[in-house]
């Protein structure tokens, strides 16, 4: 099959991509999960801080580290995990989309 598309890519001179990770990043498509509900002390609010979509994709009680630290792309409801060092790897995941999705915001942000 992927004989197939590169062909048919070669041959016609545009290819569409087959899988999320060999899409075109638009960072304008990726933005902080954090809605900009106050994220209070108690932890009673995080579930509000993030999209009502990232919920059950995720373990609620992990709304603030997403709040924090993650991008959301509302339009195809895919979140990425930029943690503290996420750079630190960039000798072996440069490559990775969610490598790549990090790297964009920091250029653009």
């Amino acid at each position: 099959m992927k004989t197939i598309l590169l062909v048919g890519c070669l041959a016609f001179g545009t290819c569409l991509a087959t899988s999320a990770a060999q899409a075109k990043i638009i960072p304008q498509n990726w933005k902080s999960c954090h809605t900009g509900a106050p994220l209070r002390d108690d932890g009673k609010n995080d579930k509000a801080s993030v999209p009502a979509w990232l919920l059950p994709m995720i373990n609620p009680d992990d709304a603030r580290l997403y709040a924090l630290h993650g991008l959301c792309n509302e339009k195809f409801h895919r979140v990425v995990l930029c943690l503290t060092g996420w750079q630190e790897d960039a000798s072996e995941s440069w490559n990775q989309p969610w490598f790549k999705v990090c790297a964009a915001w920091e250029l653009t942000h």
